[in-house]
Protein backbone atom coordinates (compact mmCIF):
# COMPACT_ATOMS: atom_id res chain seq x y z
CA UNK A 1 0.00 0.00 0.00
CA UNK A 2 2.28 2.28 0.41
CA UNK A 3 4.60 2.10 -2.37
CA UNK A 4 1.43 2.73 -4.08
CA UNK A 5 0.88 5.96 -2.36
CA UNK A 6 4.65 6.94 -3.10
CA UNK A 7 3.95 6.51 -6.84
CA UNK A 8 0.51 8.36 -6.48
CA UNK A 9 2.15 10.80 -4.53
CA UNK A 10 4.89 11.96 -7.87
CA UNK A 11 1.70 12.85 -9.79
CA UNK A 12 0.64 16.04 -9.23
CA UNK A 13 -2.84 15.72 -10.90
CA UNK A 14 -3.92 13.92 -7.58
CA UNK A 15 -4.84 14.82 -3.71
CA UNK A 16 -4.07 11.99 -1.63
CA UNK A 17 -6.04 12.04 2.33
CA UNK A 18 -4.11 9.69 4.62
CA UNK A 19 -5.64 8.98 7.93
CA UNK A 20 -2.53 7.42 9.65
CA UNK A 21 -0.99 7.10 13.37
CA UNK A 22 2.10 5.90 13.02
CA UNK A 23 3.51 8.98 12.33
CA UNK A 24 7.16 7.23 10.44
CA UNK A 25 4.53 6.65 7.67
CA UNK A 26 3.20 10.19 8.18
CA UNK A 27 6.26 12.39 8.51
CA UNK A 28 7.52 10.17 4.80
CA UNK A 29 4.64 10.48 2.81
CA UNK A 30 2.97 14.36 3.86
CA UNK A 31 3.11 17.26 1.85
CA UNK A 32 1.21 18.31 4.83
CA UNK A 33 -0.58 17.25 8.18
CA UNK A 34 -3.69 18.00 9.95
CA UNK A 35 -4.06 16.39 13.68
CA UNK A 36 -7.07 16.26 15.60
CA UNK A 37 -6.86 15.33 19.42
CA UNK A 38 -10.65 14.77 20.87
CA UNK A 39 -12.25 16.16 17.55
CA UNK A 40 -10.59 19.43 17.71
CA UNK A 41 -7.90 20.82 15.50
CA UNK A 42 -4.55 21.17 17.07
CA UNK A 43 -1.85 21.16 14.48
CA UNK A 44 -2.01 21.94 10.93
CA UNK A 45 0.87 22.17 8.41
CA UNK A 46 5.00 21.15 7.45
CA UNK A 47 5.27 17.62 8.94
CA UNK A 48 8.39 18.92 10.84
CA UNK A 49 6.62 22.09 12.33
CA UNK A 50 3.20 19.60 13.32
CA UNK A 51 5.80 16.88 15.05
CA UNK A 52 7.46 19.16 16.61
CA UNK A 53 4.33 20.19 18.24
CA UNK A 54 4.38 19.73 22.53
CA UNK A 55 0.62 18.91 21.72
CA UNK A 56 1.09 16.67 18.85
CA UNK A 57 4.14 14.55 20.53
CA UNK A 58 1.71 14.49 24.23
CA UNK A 59 -1.54 12.95 21.73
CA UNK A 60 0.57 10.66 19.45
CA UNK A 61 4.08 10.28 20.35
CA UNK A 62 3.80 8.92 24.01
CA UNK A 63 5.62 12.19 25.26
CA UNK A 64 4.96 13.96 28.25
CA UNK A 65 4.22 17.65 28.30
CA UNK A 66 7.07 19.59 30.05
CA UNK A 67 5.61 21.24 33.16
CA UNK A 68 6.12 24.96 33.53
CA UNK A 69 9.34 26.26 35.06
CA UNK A 70 8.46 27.04 38.74
CA UNK A 71 5.79 24.28 39.03
CA UNK A 72 5.12 22.25 42.05
CA UNK A 73 6.23 18.30 41.96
Amino acid sequence: MLDLIRSLKQRRDVTILLVEHKMDVVRELSDRIIVLHNGQLVADGEPAAVIASPVVQQAYLGMAAEEPQGAAA
